[in-house]
C-alpha cells in the first residue's frame, strides 16, 4: 500500500512537472511572437503580418483571449494605410466585436479609434462621426473617461479634416477637460496630441497669440511627461518650435521668429517623418516672404516642391504651386507665374477629380484583394458594401436637399435684388421728370444770351433732341452717326463735341442710353401685350443678344426679370 501511494506521488509530481514545462514554453513562444511582431511590423509590414497570424493561432490554440484580441486588433492597424482596398473595415469588425464578447475593451476602443481616423481621412466624415460617437457612449457606459477623451478627440480630429475648426476646438477642450478626471491625464500622450492640435488650428484661423499658448501648453506637458515618465518627446519638441516659429513670423515678430527657426533647425532630425521636412521648408519660405526675400523664399518653395514630387504628395501640391507663382510675381518673373498658376489649377483639377473617384469609390462593391481571407469574410464584406450604399444614398439625398435649399435662397436673394433695382429705376425716372421740369423753368428764367451757349450750339442741341426725344429716330435700328450729321448738318468732330459737351457721353453710348430707357418704358407700359424680342426691334435694337447685353449692362437685370418685377409691382 505504501508503494502504490509514493507511484501516485512521483505520477502526480512528473505531470506537474511536465505542466509547468508545457505553460513555461507556451509562454515562451508567445513572447517571441509578440516580439517579433514589435520588431518587423512597421519596418517589414508583410512579414509582420505573418508574425501577426501565427500570434493569433497560437492564442486561439491556448485559448488566450487577450493575445488573439490583440492579433485581431493588429490586422486593423496593418490595413489602415491601404487606401485603395476596405480590408480594414471587415478586419475592424470583427476585431471590435471579439474584443467587445471577452470584455477586451481597451483594445476594442483602439480598434475604434483607428476605424474612425481611416474614414475621416478617406473623407467618409459621416461615418467617423457616428463610429466617434458610438465609441464615446460604450466608454461613458464604462465610466471611463480615458477612452471618453480619445473619442472625443477624434470627434475633433473629424471635424478639423471638414474644415470646422471651430468645432474641432470645442471637441479637443472638452477632450482636455476629460482627461484632467483622469488619473495621469496631465502627463498623457493625448494632452500633447490636443495641445498640439489645438495650436495648429489657431495658424488656420489666423489666430497667432493662441498658437503660442497653446504651443507653450504643449512645452508644460512635455516637461511634466519628462519628469514623471522620463519620456523623451523630442518629435513634440521640434513641432512646439515649429509653431512658435511660425507665430511670431506672422506677428512679424523678427527676433523672436529667429530664435525659434534656429531652435526649429537644431532640432531637426533626418530620422524623423518626411513631414517634418517638409514644415521646416515652409517656416523658411513664410519668413524670407515675411522680409520680402523672395529669392531665398523660392529656394525654399523649390526644395518643397522636390520633395512634394518625390514622393507624390499630391494634396499639397496646388497650394505649394500658387506660392511659388506669387514669388516669381514679386521676383517679376510673369511669365513663369502664369505657368505656375496654370500647373496649380491643373492639379487643383486633378485633385478633385480624385476625391470624385475616391467618393464613387465609396458605392463601389466590397472586394476581397487579399485571397487567404476566408469565405465568411467576403459575405460580411458584400453586407458592408450595402451598408455604404445606404449611407451613399443618404448622404446625396442630404446633398440634394442643401442644394435645393441653396438654389431656393439664392433666388429668393437674386429676386429681392431686381426688386431693388427696379424700384431704383423708378426712383430715378421720377427724379429725372423733376430735373427735366427745372430745366424747362431755369431756361425760362435765363436770358437766351450767348453767355450760356453759342448760338449755333443751341440750334445743333435743339435739332438734336427733336431728332431723338421727339422724332425717335434712335427707334431705327440702322440709324447711322453718319444720317444724324446729314439730319442736323453738323460735322462729325462737331457732332462729337456736342454730345460729350452735353451730355458727357459718346455719340454710340448716346444712343444706346436712349434705345434701352425707350424698351424700358415699353416693358413698364405694354403689360403682356407686345414681346419682349418685338420691344427689342421697336426700339432699335438689331438683335436679342444686343438688346439683352446692353440692357443687363445698364439696369443690372434682363428684360424680362424687369418686367415681371414692375407687373408684379403693379398687382
Amino acid at each position: 500500500m505504501p508503494n502504490i501511494n509514493i507511484r501516485y506521488f512521483l505520477l502526480l509530481l512528473t505531470l506537474t512537472v511536465v505542466g509547468c514545462c508545457c505553460a513555461g514554453n507556451d509562454k515562451q513562444k508567445t513572447d517571441n511572437l509578440l516580439d517579433s511582431v514589435k520588431q518587423y511590423f512597421y519596418t517589414n509590414p508583410i512579414k509582420g503580418r505573418n508574425f501577426v497570424l501565427e500570434l493569433e493561432k497560437e492564442a486561439e490554440r491556448q485559448k488566450d483571449t487577450r493575445n488573439q484580441a490583440k492579433a485581431k486588433a493588429k490586422m486593423v492597424e496593418y490595413y489602415y494605410p491601404q487606401f485603395d482596398n476596405d480590408s480594414i473595415v471587415a478586419a475592424a469588425e470583427a476585431a471590435e466585436t471579439f474584443a467587445r464578447k471577452h470584455e477586451e475593451y481597451d483594445i476594442m476602443f483602439v480598434v475604434q479609434q483607428t476605424i474612425i481616423q481611416r474614414y475621416a481621412n478617406q473623407g467618409m466624415f459621416t461615418l467617423a462621426l457616428a463610429k466617434a460617437r458610438q465609441m464615446y457612449d460604450e466608454a461613458r457606459n464604462l465610466n471611463d473617461n480615458l477612452n471618453m477623451a480619445r473619442a472625443t478627440a477624434a470627434l475633433a480630429n473629424t471635424h478639423k479634416h471638414m474644415n470646422q475648426y471651430e468645432e474641432s476646438s470645442t471637441y479637443l477642450h472638452e477632450s482636455l477637460g476629460l482627461l484632467r478626471q483622469t488619473d495621469g491625464g496631465a502627463t498623457s500622450a493625448l494632452t500633447l496630441e490636443n495641445y498640439q492640435e489645438l495650436a495648429f488650428i489657431g495658424l488656420s484661423l489666423e489666430k497667432y497669440e493662441q498658437t503660442i499658448l497653446y504651443a507653450d501648453s504643449m512645452y508644460v506637458c512635455i516637461n511634466l511627461r519628462r519628469k514623471e515618465k522620463g519620456s523623451n518627446d523630442a518629435e513634440s519638441v521640434f513641432i512646439a518650435e515649429y509653431l512658435l516659429a511660425q507665430a511670431n513670423i506672422y506677428l512679424n515678430r523678427q527676433e523672436q521668429a529667429k530664435k525659434h527657426i534656429d531652435k526649429t533647425e537644431q532640432l531637426y532630425n533626418e530620422d524623423y517623418p518626411l513631414s517634418f521636412r517638409f514644415l521646416l521648408d515652409q517656416m523658411y519660405v513664410n519668413y524670407h516672404t515675411q522680409r520680402k526675400e523672395y529669392q531665398q523664399a523660392y529656394t525654399y518653395n523649390e526644395r518643397m516642391l522636390q520633395l512634394i514630387r518625390q514622393y507624390e504628395l499630391q494634396s499639397d501640391l496646388p497650394e505649394v504651386l500658387i506660392n511659388k507663382a506669387e514669388l516669381l510675381a514679386h521676383l517679376n518673373r510673369h511669365s513663369e507665374a502664369v505657368q505656375a498658376y496654370a500647373e496649380a489649377i491643373a492639379e487643383q483639377k486633378e485633385n478633385n477629380r480624385s476625391e470624385y473617384k475616391l467618393q464613387l469609390n465609396e458605392l463601389s462593391i466590397l472586394y476581397d484583394l487579399n485571397r487567404i481571407e476566408q469565405q465568411a469574410r467576403e459575405d460580411r464584406m458584400q453586407l458592408q458594401f450595402t451598408r455604404r450604399i445606404v449611407v451613399a444614398i443618404a448622404v446625396v439625398a442630404l446633398l440634394l436637399v442643401v442644394l435645393a435649399v441653396v438654389m431656393y435662397r439664392n433666388s429668393r436673394r437674386i429676386n429681392f435684388k431686381n426688386k431693388r433695382l427696379v424700384l431704383r429705376l423708378q426712383e430715378q425716372d421720377a427724379l429725372a421728370k423733376r430735373n427735366s421740369l427745372l430745366e424747362e423753368q431755369i431756361k425760362e428764367l435765363q436770358p437766351m444770351g450767348e453767355d450760356l451757349l453759342k448760338h449755333t450750339d443751341l440750334q445743333w442741341l435743339e435739332a438734336l433732341q427733336q431728332l431723338m426725344d421727339t422724332n425717335k429716330r434712335y427707334t431705327d435700328n440702322k440709324l447711322s452717326r453718319k444720317d444724324v450729321q446729314e439730319e442736323l448738318n453738323i460735322s462729325e468732330k462737331n457732332l462729337r463735341t456736342l454730345i460729350m459737351e452735353h451730355y458727357g457721353q459718346t455719340y454710340s453710348t448716346y444712343v444706346s442710353h436712349k434705345r434701352v430707357r425707350h424698351a424700358r418704358q415699353l416693358l413698364s407700359d405694354t403689360g403682356n401685350t407686345e414681346t419682349v424680342e418685338r420691344i427689342g426691334y421697336e426700339s432699335g435694337f438689331g438683335s436679342r443678344s444686343t438688346f439683352y447685353r446692353q440692357f443687363r449692362e445698364y439696369y443690372g437685370l434682363t428684360p424680362d426679370e424687369y418686367r415681371r418685377h414692375v407687373l408684379n409691382r403693379e398687382n
